[in-house]
């Protein structure tokens, strides 16, 4: 069990969903599918609309950018604490980041039209996702102000704590897997 607000999260559940008052997490439950985040696939693509959410259970999503020269940066990870596809509750017309599994588990997968059903109901849905935004823009910021003022080791060990948090992942990971992540060229790492 992980701790989330005072308030015990069971591990076989996200914890926007565990969150949410009773009734409105039956909801939640009825209104998603169960669905398999399988390493390397790419949930949502930059520069399309949204059509689902993914509020993972299992495993790790990275939202990677993609720059102009061709260079990819990972700037934000979301595991069981929260939620991918912010864009179809924010009002932006698109997801501009690839959100792309980097640790394979499972999320509940919500239509775009039911979560913004749920969010204009102005209750707990909404706050939680709220609360979820404003922490995950602190993330996305504390990584650019890494990515800029840290060397490649200390943006490396705070990847792998990321990781860690989210997956719980251990062992050796492949030079290719970490230079998108960490912002580095391939003759950087290794």
């Amino acid at each position: 069990m992980a701790q989330e607000s005072g308030r015990a999260v069971a591990r076989e559940d996200n914890a926007l969903f565990a969150a949410l008052p009773t009734r409105e997490r039956n909801e939640a439950h009825r209104s998603s599918q169960l669905f398999t985040l399988e390493f390397g696939a790419k949930i949502l693509e930059a520069n399309t609309r949204s059509q689902h959410a993914y509020f993972p259970i299992r495993g790790a999503v990275s939202l990677i950018r993609t720059l102009s020269s061709g260079l990819t940066v990972e700037v934000g990870v979301v595991g069981n604490e929260g939620m991918v596809g912010l864009d179809i509750f924010m009002g932006a017309p698109t997801q501009l980041n690839d959100a792309v599994v980097q640790g394979a588990g499972s999320a509940w997968r919500m239509t775009a039209e039911h979560l913004l059903a749920r969010f204009h109901r102005n209750g707990e849905v909404q706050r939680q996702l709220l609360r979820f935004t404003d922490a995950f823009i602190t993330q996305v910021s504390q990584t650019a102000a890494c990515n800029r003022a840290h060397d490649m080791e200390a943006r490396l060990a705070r990847w792998l704590l990321m990781m860690q948090d989210r997956v719980g992942m251990t062992g050796d990971i492949p030079d290719s897997r970490v230079r998108g992540h960490i912002g580095q060229s391939a003759a950087g790492v290794g």
